[in-house]
């Protein structure tokens, strides 16, 4: 979004989260597009080393989008009666389970500073809970604060996604 692009360089490591994430969402379209897994494994797999950059929240981003991309492909309205196509989940099975691929690189990881490491522990504790769930709770922010500046970030895809949603309903 516009949003993104202004404030790029203020955001830390979010440069990356974008690449790894548009690097997943290409490899997906084109492993849909010729039938082949291959690109949505290294995809998955690029994700992992993305997770050394960013942490766990790339692969919330990414599973936001598999929910989106079955969301868009499941649900319809016709005649303004919903519709919802739990066939689809069985042929898009194996797309989603190999999203599975890019926890190899932060669970070899994880075990590395865990078991090789004198401090890892001590990393790996304040990596998950000092530096990304403190935040929540160093500052007197609501989870409503929270959402709505997640709203306001992806505001041009927000519209649309209120509106479908008010059709829907």
């Amino acid at each position: 979004s516009f949003l993104s692009l202004k404030f790029f360089g203020l955001l830390m490591m979010e440069g990356a989260m974008v690449f790894f994430t548009l690097l997943y969402v290409l490899l997906f379209f084109k492993s849909k597009r010729e039938n082949n897994l291959t690109y949505i494994s290294w995809g998955s797999f690029f994700v992992g080393f993305g997770y050394l950059l960013k942490g766990p929240i790339l692969h919330i981003y990414i599973g936001l989008f598999l929910l989106s991309y079955l969301y868009i492909k499941m649900i319809r309205v016709r005649k303004g009666k919903l519709h919802i196509s739990f066939f689809l989940i069985q042929t898009e099975r194996k797309y989603i389970f190999t999203f599975l691929f890019s926890l190899i690189v932060p669970i070899l990881w994880i075990l590395y500073l865990y078991w090789f490491l004198d401090s890892g522990k001590e990393l790996l504790r304040f990596f998950f809970i000092t530096e990304n769930l403190g935040k929540f709770y160093a500052a007197n922010q609501s989870g409503l604060r929270i959402w709505g500046g997640w709203l306001l970030y992806c505001f041009p895809f927000t519209i649309p996604i209120i509106h479908s949603f008010w059709l829907a309903v």
